[in-house]
C-alpha cells in the first residue's frame, strides 16, 4: 500500500479520499452506456479480482452488455501465449460485435459509432480483423453499417 500511496496519494487523508471516491470507476458505473470488455488475471497483485467482478456486476445491472474474461493463471496482464491469444481474439470479436456490428448487436442504449480510429499500438487488431474477413479490407477504421 505504501508504494501505491506514493503514486496515487494517501487514501487516509479525508480530502483525498473524497476525490478518489468521486472518480472511482465503481462510483461512476452508472454512467457507462457502451458495452464493456473486462479482462482480469485472477492472481493480479495490484488489483483484486473482486474489483473487476464488482464493476461487471454493477454495469450488467444497468442492462449494459459486459464480457468478462478472467484468467486463472495470470496476474497483472496476460503473459502466457495461450491466454494472450484468447484475449486478443476475444477483443476482436467484441469490437466486431459491438463497435462494427448492427444496431441490434450494439444494444438499444448504445449510440452508433461514426468511426473507429486504429492507433499504431492496435495495428494487430486491424490485421486480425482483416484475416477474419478473408483478407478483405479490415472492418476496423470504417464506419459501421
Amino acid at each position: 500500500r505504501d508504494l501505491r500511496r506514493v503514486e496515487y496519494g494517501d487514501e487516509r487523508d479525508p480530502a483525498l479520499r473524497a476525490v478518489l471516491d468521486k472518480i472511482s470507476p465503481l462510483a461512476n458505473a452508472g454512467k457507462i452506456r457502451a458495452p464493456l470488455l473486462v479482462v482480469h488475471g485472477k492472481n493480479d497483485p495490484r488489483v483484486p479480482v473482486s474489483e473487476a467482478k464488482q464493476i461487471v456486476q454493477k454495469v450488467r445491472a444497468n442492462g449494459i452488455p459486459v464480457w468478462y474474461l478472467e484468467a486463472d493463471n495470470e496476474g497483472h496482464g496476460f503473459a502466457r501465449k495461450a491466454n494472450a491469444d484468447y484475449y486478443f481474439y476475444s477483443m476482436v470479436a467484441f469490437i466486431e460485435r459491438y463497435l462494427l456490428g448492427s444496431a441490434a448487436d450494439r444494444g438499444s442504449a448504445v449510440k452508433p459509432i461514426a468511426a473507429l480510429r486504429v492507433h499504431t499500438k492496435n495495428y494487430a487488431v486491424c490485421s486480425a480483423a482483416q484475416r477474419l474477413n478473408g483478407n478483405k479490407a479490415p472492418a476496423i477504421g470504417r464506419a459501421p453499417t
